[in-house]
C-alpha cells in the first residue's frame, strides 16, 4: 500500500475528514485561532497548520501553545479578549467533550487528534482516525499531512515536521528500523526516506529515543531531542539560554519553523544535524540548548537509581520516585526504567516520578508493557483531583497506554492532599486487581487494568487470565 493510497483510503472510510478538508477549502478571507500541545509534535502540527492556513487563503492565523494540554473555555476567553473569529481549531490536544463547549465562544470548532476520546461530542468537528477508524498509533502531525496531501498542498517543510512529530511521539524508530505500523505509518516514512534520506542517516551516540540501545542514533532522532530541548518537550523544562533572547521557547521554536519554507528545498541535502540547524537562521538555538539538556540529562539520570518498588498491579512491578523542582523527569525515567526493573529482578514495570514545581505537582508515569493503562490512570487521577479542588483548567491528566502526565499547576491543592488522593487511588487499583467487588464495579479502575487482566494478586502469586 502506497502512501497516496493511504491517503485516498482515509478520506474515503473516515466520516469527518472530508468535511474537515472542505472547511480548509473555505477558509479564504476567515480568521482562524489556533490551539496547540506545547510539545514538539503539538508545534510541528501547529506549523503545518499554520502554513496550510495560509495556503488556503485564511485572512489571519493566531497561534496558541498553552503549557495545560486539554483546551479550557477560559484559556480561549482569554486569547479572544472581545474578539471575534470564524473558526478554532485544536491540534493535538485531546479529544474531549469540552470541544463542545467551545462552540459558544466561536460558531465553527475543529478538533484534530489522535489521543483516546474522553466523553462524547456532539458539535465540533473531530478528525481523530486512531478513535474512530481504530487506525493504529500515529502523530497528529501525521495527521495534518494527511490532510495537506489531501489538499494537494504539502511542502518539504511538511514532511520534515510530519517526520519529527512521528518521531518525538515515538511513533517510529528508524535506528532499530521500526518503520510503523505497515498499514498506516510505514508507506508514508518510507517514501519520506527516499526523498530525504540524510535525516535516516545513523549517526555516533544515542538520544532520548534509543531506548533498546545506547551506541547510535539517526539524524532525525537527534533533530527531534533538539525539539525537545528547544520547547520544553511539553512539560515546561525550559533553559535560559542567551540565543532564546526572553522568548516563550515553544513559541521561539514555532517561529523557527514557519521560517524553514524559506530553505526547505535543501532538506534533501541535509545528512547531519549541523546541516539541518543551519537551514535556521538563528541555529544557535537549537545547539545552545541541547548542551544545556544534555548536562541536566545526565544528572538526573543519577539521581532516578534510588527509585523505590511500591507494589505490584497485574503483574506489573510499580516503582516511584519523589523529586523537588526537578527537570527532564519524563524523558530520562522512559530510558532508565528496564535497569530499575533488572535490579529488581522484574520484566515488566511501571516508574511512577512525583516531581513539586515551582506551581503545583507533576505526576509522570512511564511504562514498558500495556498491563496498566499509564494515560487512563493520570486521568482519572486529574478527576479525582478537580472533584476534591476544582480548577479544572489547572488539573489536567492524561496520556497514552505506556506514558501519562498528571499535574496540578496553579491550583493551590496542598501537597500532602494531593498524595493522600494518589495512594487512594494505587490502593484502590490494588483492590480492584485482587477482585474485590466495590472496586471491580468501578468502570474507571477497570479500564486502567484493563477487562482481561494477569492478576498474581488473586491467585496466591500463581498467574492466571481472569
Amino acid at each position: 500500500m502506497t502512501y497516496r493510497e493511504i491517503v485516498e483510503r482515509e478520506a474515503t472510510e473516515s466520516k469527518t475528514l472530508p468535511v474537515v478538508a472542505e472547511r480548509f477549502r473555505g477558509i479564504s478571507g476567515r480568521k482562524v485561532l489556533l490551539f496547540s500541545h506545547d510539545d514538539p509534535d503539538g508545534v510541528v502540527t501547529a506549523s503545518m497548520a499554520a502554513r496550510l492556513l495560509k495556503r488556503c487563503g485564511a485572512a489571519e492565523v493566531e497561534v496558541h501553545l498553552p503549557p495545560t494540554f486539554d483546551l479550557e473555555p477560559n484559556e480561549v476567553r482569554e486569547a479572544l479578549s472581545g474578539r471575534s473569529f470564524d473558526l478554532l481549531i485544536s491540534l493535538d490536544k485531546g479529544t474531549s467533550s469540552k470541544a463542545d463547549e467551545l462552540i459558544a465562544l466561536v460558531p465553527d470548532v475543529i478538533v484534530i487528534d489522535h489521543h483516546y476520546q474522553q466523553g462524547e461530542i456532539q458539535k465540533a468537528l473531530v478528525y481523530n482516525p486512531c478513535v474512530q477508524n481504530d487506525r493504529p498509533y500515529c502523530s497528529c502531525s501525521y495527521l495534518l499531512h494527511i490532510l495537506s496531501s489531501l489538499l494537494g498542498r504539502t511542502s518539504p517543510a511538511d514532511d520534515c515536521d510530519a517526520l519529527v512529530g512521528l518521531k518525538a511521539d515515538w511513533v517510529i524508530d528508524p535506528t532499530i528500523g521500526n518503520w510503523g505500523a505497515e498499514e498506516f505509518v510505514r508507506p508514508f516514512v518510507e517514501e519520506m526516506a527516499e526523498r530525504y534520506p540524510g535525516l535516516f542517516r545513523k549517526t555516533p551516540g544515542a538520544t532520548l529515543f534509543d531506548v533498546t540501545q545506547r551506541k547510535e542514533s539517526v539524524v532525525l532522532s537527534k533533530i527531534a531531542q533538539a525539539y525537545f530541548a528547544v520547547s520544553g518537550g511539553g512539560f515546561q523544562y525550559f533553559f535560559p539560554v542567551p540565543s532564546l533572547n526572553g522568548g516563550q521557547p515553544p513559541r521561539v521554536l514555532l517561529e523557527a519553523l514557519l521560517s524553514l519554507d524559506k530553505k526547505a528545498s535543501r532538506l534533501p541535502e541535509v545528512d547531519s544535524p549541523q546541516d539541518f540547524f543551519s537551514l535556521f537562521e538563528n541555529g544557535d538555538i537549537f545547539r545552545e540548548c541541547l548542551a544545556a539538556f544534555e548536562q541536566e540529562w545526565r544528572r538526573v539520570t543519577k539521581l532516578l537509581e534510588i527509585a523505590t518498588p511500591l507494589v505490584e498491579l497485574n503483574g506489573s512491578q510499580v516503582l516511584i520516585f519523589f523529586s523537588d523542582r526537578l527537570r527532564l523527569l519524563p524523558l530520562v525515567g522512559g530510558l532508565v526504567l528496564e535497569t530499575l526493573l533488572a535490579r529488581e529482578g522484574k520484566e515488566n514495570g511501571l516508574l511512577i516520578m512525583i516531581n513539586r514545581e515551582e506551581h503545583g505537582i507533576h505526576f509522570s508515569l512511564r511504562a514498558n508493557c500495556d498491563r496498566i493503562h499509564v494515560g487512563k490512570f493520570c486521568g482519572t487521577l486529574a478527576q479525582r483531583l478537580v472533584d476534591l479542588f476544582g480548577h479544572p483548567d489547572q488539573i489536567t491528566g492524561g496520556g497514552h497506554i505506556r506514558a501519562g502526565e498528571c499535574r496540578t499547576r496553579r491550583s493551590g491543592a496542598p501537597y500532602f492532599e494531593v498524595l493522600r488522593v494518589f495512594f487512594q487511588l494505587v490502593e484502590d487499583l490494588v483492590r480492584c486487581d485482587r477482585g474485590e467487588a466495590e472496586t471491580t464495579a468501578d468502570p474507571a479502575l477497570i479500564e486502567i487494568l484493563g477487562p482481561e487482566r494477569i492478576s498474581p494478586a488473586a491467585n496466591n502469586g500463581k498467574e492466571s487470565r481472569k
